[in-house]
């Protein structure tokens, strides 16, 4: 997948450097734009993986509190939970839990529940999951009822946590709103002119110096809309 986007991105560039300038710039820019698409082609999917499996935590460890609250031990109402639960990331991430509790380990030991929680947590890659699992990995050696009380507390300040954001996301959405309208509007005009005034855009824009004056004018249309997206997200991991 990672390859496909590189060589779309670098033929899309290729393409449009070709058409308003030269060969050996286009030529040049390629392997920019095809690092710079699989980079940002691995931000969005990485993006998308960690809202999914946000979007089932806190449901889940509600689920997970209900159980241990009933008597389950850890294990078993991670097991119990997991075969009601649909596939997603973090049906993926809780089942790898299970299957490595009692791996053979470098030294010879069996890998414990806590040791799991807590490698899970340094390799999942959203920080609210990283730090329900921290918090679970303490809870994991500790008396039943003491796991029951601590998964509880971690569900009530997960849905504090998630009003919390609820509320951010509202009061930032007329920034959010904002920026796309005004950068919206500035693209729509910009492909008024290319399609109505076309040559008079190769001429402008062919030069070296018109080539660095349509990055900034492109960085100058897109800056609102990138702006308004950027600065009105909410990362609330406290809870």
């Amino acid at each position: 997948m990672a390859l496909v986007i590189a060589v779309i991105a670098a033929t899309a560039v290729s393409a449009m450097l070709g058409l308003i300038g030269s060969l050996w710039l286009a030529l040049a820019a390629a392997p920019a734009a095809a690092a710079l698409a699989v980079r940002v082609g691995f931000a969005l999917a990485k993006r998308r993986y960690n809202r999914r499996l946000e979007r089932d935590l806190t449901p889940a460890v509600g689920r997970l509190s209900a159980l241990l609250g009933g008597g389950l031990g850890l294990r078993s109402a991670l097991e119990r939970l997991l075969s009601d639960m649909t596939g997603g990331p973090l049906h993926d991430e809780w089942s790898w839990l299970l299957r490595q509790q009692g791996a053979p380990l470098a030294d010879g030991s069996i890998a414990t529940m806590r040791q799991v929680i807590a490698a899970l947590a340094t390799q999942t890659s959203t920080a609210r999951h990283a730090t329900l699992l921290n918090h679970l990995a303490v809870a994991a050696d500790q008396p039943q009822d003491l796991q029951a009380r601590r998964c509880a507390a971690a569900y009530a300040a997960l849905q504090a946590s998630e009003r919390r954001r609820e509320e951010a996301l509202t009061e930032l959405a007329q920034m959010r709103y904002s920026g796309l309208a005004v950068g919206g509007a500035g693209v729509l005009m910009a492909v008024y002119l290319i399609a109505t005034q076309w040559e008079r855009v190769l001429i402008a824009y062919s030069t070296p110096i018109g080539i660095a004056f349509a990055v900034i004018v492109v960085l100058a249309l897109l800056a609102p809309i990138v702006g308004g997206i950027w600065f009105s997200r909410v990362e609330d991991v406290e809870y």
